[in-house]
């Protein structure tokens, strides 16, 4: 399929798939108040379109709840390709409960159509659309398994408990929000007549359908957390986890410190320790691919086509016509009306604006975001002063001397009038040296006190230092100074890439992608001189993959093909890529060979701890109850004893960060007490003195419970929700044909 046009920022393109992604987070867990909230905020954005298409406010207010249907029933897109599968018109199943190509197409069709209204100015391209294909899947996916469920739980919900909700003492709030005054007063008799409009009936039609999919949530989320509890010892434990506080002072035994000698490790005693710990090398099933993308990028001839456009609006504004309305009708990006101090705009157009004089139209000037074309409208004093200077940077080293010297010999010369930047250029050894040295403006609080300080009190033109801060060793020139601020219209227009230049860019992916079908990606891109990229492992319980990003499609095509495996040509928010199926890995215990630089080391500090263990014990039985640690340092120079005051058994410990292995031991001991030889195997061994620890206060527990306990089951109920959703994923036969209808 052709490519869209890209009309998207990647800020927006961002955006929107992390709005997807939250809405489908939502589902899994069934929140009822949260879906409420979902539910007002579409509510309100349709509500918003059909007022402005002068809808009665009543068949607004229904018309916002049609699009919690199309939220909930994400459908697909609405183009396809030939297969046996096709002709059936079977997109996938869940169950053996069949999805049709029809009822997936439509709801997309609506979905999309809402989009466009709710965002008029933006036009969807096909990264876009596959997100929303992806997301209208999975909703699809969750929808049918929870209608399973609850017909196995034999849960349902019948039109009349829908029409006394919405018709009795609490309807949902999302609709009695709408015939609320900003006194709070619900006007009932405006609510019952719209939902009793005749114009209205379809409209009802899908808020009972929605409203029954919300009750319908509610009541298995009902059902499930019946059978979970949180215990008093639950509540008590977390109290004081976070409550009882602990002051200690411990020593700690590396074994690496005090074992300085070599030792050997054999390949039987790391296979040895890979069998008894073969559960800490287990790993999910995951797959990497190698790849090539072409970025749509704008071609030169791209953006030429966009400076010629320029050069005809300056021309039509130097001709007189109105710049604000050339603006209005061209322009990116809306007119701003505030007034921009020096560093509030880009350095390119800063320096054009506030060199200019009111009236001037300036550019074409290229910036990072596309091409501007600009007005200087007025400026007006500001209460601040700014400097804009230049530098030369010395960084003091081993011969600070030298520096100084060669310091004062190029402030001479600069004074005399030799070429600042090209001094620069030429000794300066921080980054702005490309630039000459040269800074910007800036106001006060942006640089250090002392470069500040002499930057301010020098005129114009003068070549002051050396100052001496922080950095090394200045020398200003300044620039200017400045206490103004500017008002511009800003015409911006970005290149984008034309349907030529994508066409060119799909024509190159595919020559990409027959010669990669033949000898491989690697050996394909290095043919047409290409940079192949790798990605990071990934497995298939989400749709993203580092370095790429949320691609559904992508992710389905690594794990249903074999190793080596070249994709088709694939848009994605990169652009056109070809990709090949690099790696790998089944789930299970990593094979030996991938861990053994793991297991060696481990094994070396075991052997180190099994030399060390005797020499503890002999120190900590030379130690009386009660007795400082202090008394170790005597015993063994390397003996290093730490203060750790004020920690909390679910905080970190001074020192050693959150060490489960030393909080299980203090969580046991009693003031005053030294513990016996605590063994983290990944670090070494402790010794404990617990000097005190706070005492429990009955009344602070009692009225902290309720909030615990409450926080407890809110993140068991989550956690719950979503490992019960996951579950039946993983259990039920899902069925995905989409990829045979959609390109």
């Amino acid at each position: 399929m052709t490519a869209l046009p890209n009309f998207l920022t990647i800020h927006q393109k961002k955006l929107f798939s992390a709005t997807i992604t939250f809405y489908s987070s939502i589902f899994l867990i069934f929140l009822p108040h949260f879906l409420q909230l979902v539910t007002e905020g579409f509510f309100f954005m349709a509500l918003m379109t059909k007022i402005r298409d002068n809808m009665t406010t009543a068949f607004a207010v229904f018309a916002g709840l049609f699009i919690i249907y199309v939220v909930l029933d994400w459908g697909l897109d609405i183009t396809g390709q030939q297969s046996g599968q096709r002709q059936r018109n079977i997109v996938g199943s869940v169950n053996d409960i069949e999805i049709t190509y029809e009822d997936f197409s439509e709801r997309l069709r609506q979905a999309l159509e809402q989009q466009k209204q709710q965002n008029k100015d933006v036009e969807l391209d096909e990264q876009m659309v596959n997100s929303i294909r992806d997301q209208l899947w999975d909703n699809f996916i969750n929808q049918e398994l929870l209608k399973q469920e609850t017909e196995r739980l034999g849960i349902v919900v019948t039109d009349e408990e829908i029409r006394d909700w919405v018709f009795g003492e609490n309807p949902p709030q999302f609709l009695t929000t709408q015939f609320t005054d900003s006194a709070g007063n619900f006007n009932r008799d405006n609510y019952v007549a719209a939902l009793r409009d005749p114009r209205n009936k379809n409209l009802i039609i899908q808020v009972e359908t929605s409203l029954k999919q919300m009750r319908l949530q509610e009541k298995v989320q009902s059902a499930l957390m019946a059978m979970l509890m949180v215990s008093e010892s639950e509540v008590e434990q977390k109290y004081l986890d976070q409550n009882i506080k602990y002051d200690a002072e411990y020593a700690l035994f590396d074994p690496n410190v005090f074992i300085k000698d070599t030792v050997s490790v054999s390949e039987s005693d790391m296979q040895q320790y890979y069998q008894e710990h073969v559960d800490e090398f287990q790993q999910e099933h995951t797959r990497k691919f190698s790849y090539v993308v072409f970025k749509e990028e704008p071609s030169k001839e791209d953006s030429d086509a966009v400076l010629r456009d320029f050069d005809g609006l300056k021309k039509k504004a130097l001709a007189g016509e109105d710049f604000l309305e050339l603006l209005k009708q061209y322009s990116d990006v809306p007119l701003s009306d505030a007034f921009f101090k020096h560093g509030e705009i880009s350095k390119v157009r800063e320096d054009a604006a506030f060199g200019a004089n009111a009236g001037d139209i300036l550019g074409p000037i290229k910036d990072y975001d596309g091409y501007h074309l600009l007005k200087v409208l007025e400026f007006q004093n500001d209460t601040s002063d700014y400097v804009k200077a230049s530098h030369i940077l010395f960084k003091i080293g081993d011969d600070s001397v030298e520096t100084k010297k060669t310091a004062q010999d190029v402030l001479q010369r600069a004074k005399k009038g030799e070429d600042f930047a090209e001094l620069a250029k030429k000794y300066s050894t921080d980054r702005t040296s490309v630039d000459g040295g040269d800074l910007g403006w800036f106001g006060k609080g942006r640089m250090v006190k002392p470069f500040e300080d002499a930057a301010f009190k020098a005129k114009t033109g003068d070549v002051v230092g050396p100052v001496r801060s922080q950095f090394g060793i200045h020398i200003i020139k300044v620039t200017g100074h400045d206490n103004r601020s500017v008002k511009i219209a800003d015409i911006v227009m970005s290149a984008k890439a034309s349907s030529t230049t994508r066409n060119a860019l799909m024509e190159k992916a595919k020559t990409l992608q027959e010669l990669a079908k033949e000898i491989g990606v690697d050996s394909a891109a290095k043919t047409m001189n290409l940079e192949v990229k790798k990605t990071a492992m990934f497995t298939n319980k989400s749709n993203f993959i580092p370095g790429i990003g949320q691609e559904g499609r992508l992710v389905r095509f690594a794990f249903e093909n074999e190793l080596k495996t070249v994709s088709d040509v694939i848009y994605t928010q990169q652009g056109y890529g070809v990709f090949e199926v690099a790696e790998i890995n089944l789930e299970g215990a990593k094979p030996f060979k991938d861990v053994e630089n793991i297991i060696k080391p481990r094994v070396q500090r075991l052997k180190k701890m099994q030399q060390l263990r005797p020499r503890v014990e002999q120190w900590r039985a030379q130690l009386a109850n009660g007795e400082s640690l202090e008394k170790l340092r005597a015993l063994d120079p390397l003996i290093n004893v730490t203060q750790a005051s004020s920690f909390t058994l679910g905080g970190s410990v001074t020192g050693i960060g959150r060490d489960l292995f030393f909080i299980g031991a203090v969580s046991k001991m009693n003031a005053g007490e030294i513990s016996p030889i605590i063994e983290n195997p990944l670090r070494g061994m402790f010794i404990i003195r617990l000097l005190s620890k706070t005492p429990f206060d009955t009344a602070a527990y009692a009225q902290q419970k309720p909030a615990l306990h409450k926080q407890l089951y809110e993140t068991k109920r989550n956690k719950f929700m979503g490992e019960w959703m996951q579950n039946l994923k993983k259990e039920a036969t899902i069925v995905d044909n989409r990829d045979l209808f959609f390109r």
